[in-house]
């Protein structure tokens, strides 16, 4: 017997055969995608956790604001010493 070619318009490939390509070609994508879905919720856990990093910068953060806003202070404390020091005739620092 000698094989037929199909005729314009017929699939070289049975309907079976079609559905077994499509299984094999969409395994490798479903694997990928359970990797990603696996990796996601650690993530996310992580972002969440509560003594994570975002607690500790948090905190770091109120200490500096908290730091930030003595510094005026201070500078204003400071200028007050050495006017009171350049009042008195004194010399706070060596003439270069």
């Amino acid at each position: 017997m000698v094989p037929t070619l199909p005729s314009f318009g017929e699939s070289l490939l049975s309907p079976m055969n079609m559905d077994m390509q499509e299984l094999i070609k969409a395994e490798p994508k479903q694997l990928l995608n359970n990797i990603a879905a696996s990796k996601c919720p650690k993530g996310k856990l992580e972002h969440l956790s509560p003594g994570g990093e975002s607690e500790e910068l948090k905190s770091q953060n109120t200490e500096l604001a908290s730091s930030r806003s003595l510094l005026p202070k201070q500078v204003a404390q400071l200028k007050q010493k050495v006017l009171s020091h350049v009042n008195s005739s004194c010399q706070l620092l060596p003439q270069y």
